[in-house]
């Protein structure tokens, strides 16, 4: 509970960085997958074929999750009236593009620039979802 009170929007924050989270965990997941299948094809075993099926469950979990939070932030993130905030939070937070650079090159802005939206846009996507909370 301290951890908000020193960053009001750490919950808006936290909403935003399920789909990238959801992302890494399927990645992850994937990951893992690929070694035991490596594994498999030079020792073969029946608990490393377990293992991957467990492991392949895990990721159709995960992915189906990471879905349901990428149409869930997109769809909360295209209520904000503001396109090019809108823009901002969609290259950071659905494209998972953490530059700011590279987010302002995109957009044809200056870095401060596209930090200022996204300074704005944070606020107003916490209301929204205060609002549809």
């Amino acid at each position: 509970m301290a951890e908000y009170s020193k960053d009001p929007l750490r919950p808006v924050r936290d909403f935003l960085y399920q789909v990238r989270d959801g992302k890494r965990r399927v990645d992850l997941i994937e990951k893992r997958i690929l070694l035991r299948q490596d594994a498999m094809e030079t020792i073969g075993s029946d608990a490393l074929d377990a293992e991957i099926a467990e492991l392949q469950r895990q990721a159709e979990e995960a992915s189906g999750a990471y879905d349901l939070a990428l149409i869930s932030v997109s769809d909360m993130i295209s209520r904000l009236d503001d396109i090019n905030q809108q823009m901002v939070l969609t290259f950071r937070y659905i494209d998972t593009i953490s530059d700011w650079y590279a987010i302002a090159e995109k957009m044809g802005m200056t870095k401060a620039a596209v930090q200022k939206l996204h300074g704005r846009a944070l606020p107003r996507l916490q209301r929204i979802l205060e609002q549809a909370s």
